[in-house]
């Protein structure tokens, strides 16, 4: 369950009144996880938009002029055309027409999957949002901050300690790592 701090966003004041309502709590909470994750997607969106934009116009831009027709063409009806497709199929076509690809695509698409299901469906885990297990699974890469003793028989993970002071001759190893969050089955409310 991704956890929501409104402490973070709110004064004390406006905090104060807003955790009076366990009603509030619970819709300030799937508004924050809904705009999260629809404001992810659009970011990339807009990204790959104009990484696509890039991709079609460096092979004659390298040659150092491009013709009005292909300019007009990539910016004009191309790119209408890409802005278009859903988030799944602008990676393919990037992939297949230029040959671009990451290794986090299952990321991204998971990711775009929770937000389909959190903005068109409320949250209701549907048929179209579950893998080949009928799991509704959210992949993520994160960093991670771990306390490594002397001898390398002892870790402790200081990223959910901030300001934790470790033991002199102890030292900091940075690890980004993949995370999945716990499925959910469909048809169910979606408790990201």
């Amino acid at each position: 369950m991704v956890e929501f701090s409104p402490s973070a966003y709110m004064t004390d004041t406006q905090l104060s009144r807003l955790t009076r309502i366990p009603v509030a709590v619970a819709e300030a909470q799937r508004w924050y996880l809904c705009t999260a994750f629809r404001d992810a997607i659009e970011l990339l969106n807009v990204f790959l938009d104009q990484g696509r934009l890039l991709c079609a116009l460096f092979p004659s831009a390298a040659q150092g002029k491009i013709k009005a027709d292909d300019y007009n063409r990539i910016v004009g009806t191309e790119a209408r055309q890409f802005h278009r497709l859903g988030l799944p199929d602008k990676l393919k076509k990037l992939r297949q027409d230029f040959g671009v690809a990451s290794e986090l695509e299952g990321h991204v698409l998971s990711i775009n999957t929770v937000r389909n299901c959190l903005v068109h469906r409320l949250g209701i885990v549907a048929d179209q949002d579950v893998d080949a297990n009928g799991e509704l699974v959210l992949l993520w890469r994160t960093s991670d901050l771990v306390a490594q003793n002397p001898d390398g028989t002892q870790e402790l993970s200081i990223m959910d300690a901030p300001g934790t002071l470790i033991v002199p001759g102890w030292t900091v190893i940075h690890r980004v790592i993949d995370k999945k969050a716990m499925p959910l089955k469909s048809p169910c409310a979606c408790r990201l």
